[in-house]
């Protein structure tokens, strides 16, 4: 399947080649880091803010439409780096990598996805159905594997999972019950 709309902020940005998730990783994974750090702090901010408060301003201002449609987006937030605090205002490069920066993101990020979602189900002619899961909790505790897994689902359709259903499962169950999919359960 695949999406009616795809929206990459990340990439269509001035930043996206050097701090590309990909390279990013690479290079922290190397005695490069140092260096790497020093140099791409500054990009880091652009990168990640833009492609953040794009993505989000996108979302909040979907065109009406009558026909259904599968919006897909990916926000690179709660994540490291750490780059806005609670209100959303630049953290200091020194801080990036700092676990206790973390929660201020969180709570900026939370704050302003569920203004998105008020303004989906404001702004919606028929119920939309709505997911939201991350790919990892934050890395450095012991449970970073566990991932939000949260659904507004019109109907009988929450009636269709349980507690411990993976974020791959419930995408099947909810594909076929709204759509007649057909994938494999």
């Amino acid at each position: 399947m695949e999406a009616d709309e795809y929206y990459n902020y990340y990439e269509d940005n001035e930043y996206g080649a050097f701090t590309a998730e990909m390279v990013s990783a690479f290079l922290h994974s190397t005695m490069l880091r140092p260096l790497y750090e020093a140099v791409a702090n500054e990009e880091y901010q652009g990168y990640y803010q833009d492609g953040l408060t794009q993505t989000l301003e996108h979302l909040a201002h979907l065109p009406r439409t009558t026909d259904p449609r599968f919006v897909f987006a990916h926000l690179m937030t709660p994540h490291s780096p750490i780059i806005l605090d609670q209100h959303g205002q630049p953290v200091d490069p020194d801080n990036y990598y700092d676990p206790e920066y973390y929660v201020g993101q969180l709570i900026y990020t939370n704050e302003q996805i569920k203004n998105v979602i008020d303004g989906i189900l404001a702004n919606s002619n028929t119920e939309p159905i709505i997911i939201l899961q991350s790919d990892h909790g934050p890395r450095w505790t012991s449970d970073w594997e566990k991932v939000l897994n949260a659904y507004y689902l019109p109907g009988d359709g929450t009636d269709l999972l349980h507690p411990s259903i993976s974020p791959v499962d419930s995408f099947r169950v909810i594909l076929n019950h709204y759509f007649d999919a057909g994938f494999e359960q």
